[in-house]
């Protein structure tokens, strides 16, 4: 009788572990849903000019994100950070090479392209391209037409032109040049060449004044230019226009006569090399 007590302890405490084990494990966290993103337009094509552009940002509200350029020619101008959806700015500066050129702008881990394309050749209009003198010399300009982004240099090999201003431009400009006077009773010519262009290409080799038949002889310099060009010699009152195309290579000996009709395009190769 005195261990009734202990028998009923000991039974109680059997029957309480059990339920004391019962859904003793914690329950598992969920994992995080990775963040995703997309850009829009996922690439651009830019003319030579550069410019600026927007790219959007689609994300959820709770993701971070950066942009960074990997091009030194494009700037990131806002946005190169951002949490949810949001937009990148950007900038590109002009493209001065003929060829087109290739960068990216990294954005959430993914890469918006930029393709720049090159500038056109550059092309050169001089005018005039032919000038007259009197014996006692003088002075004379030519004006240059291009882009903005065109250089160009005005040379003579001639000794008695002299350029006085404008020998090195970029863009428009003008050349100024002397004539020295000229003491021989045989006319002269002589030539500029201005950004790649050469004025007066076109010269006279018959002696002036000139008595007897009335055929002229000249010479044509070779025009390696993308342009075509049109120059005009006067026999006695006759106007004759000379048309020589574009990239043409012939240099050689010409004539004309006066029994030609002034409104004649012409271009008579005696000899070339």
């Amino acid at each position: 009788m005195p261990r009734a007590p202990l028998a009923v302890l000991v039974s109680s405490l059997v029957l309480v572990l059990p339920l004391a084990g019962c859904g003793g494990d914690d329950p598992t966290e969920p994992s995080p849903i990775p963040c995703s993103y997309t850009l829009s337009p996922a690439n651009r094509t830019v003319g030579s000019e550069g410019g600026t552009g927007v790219v959007t940002v689609t994300t959820r509200a709770d993701c971070g994100w950066t942009a960074a350029s990997n091009a030194p020619w494009v700037s990131i101008t806002g946005g190169s950070t951002g949490k949810g959806p949001g937009s990148v700015s950007y900038a590109v500066t002009p493209n001065t090479d003929q060829s087109s050129r290739s960068g990216t702008i990294a954005i959430a881990g993914l890469s918006f392209t930029i393709v720049e394309d090159g500038r056109a050749p550059c092309t050169f209009d001089v005018t005039p391209q032919q000038q007259n003198f009197a014996a006692g010399g003088g002075n004379g300009t030519v004006a240059v037409a291009t882009a903005s982004s065109c250089s160009w240099t005005a040379a003579t090999t001639t000794e008695w032109l002299t350029i006085v201003s404008g020998s090195t431009g970029q863009g428009n400009g003008t050349v100024s040049y002397t004539v020295a006077p000229h003491t021989a009773t045989i006319a002269r010519s002589g030539s500029l060449t201005v950004g790649g262009v050469q004025v007066s290409w076109i010269t006279i080799t018959t002696s002036m004044p000139h008595q007897g038949d009335d055929r002229v002889f000249f010479t044509i310099a070779p025009n390696m230019t993308g342009t075509a060009r049109t120059g005009t010699i006067t026999v006695r009152d006759k106007v004759i226009r000379i048309n020589q195309g574009a990239l043409d290579s012939w240099a050689g000996l010409y004539s004309v006569s006066t029994f030609l009709s002034p409104n004649f395009s012409i271009r008579y190769r005696i000899w070339s090399r």
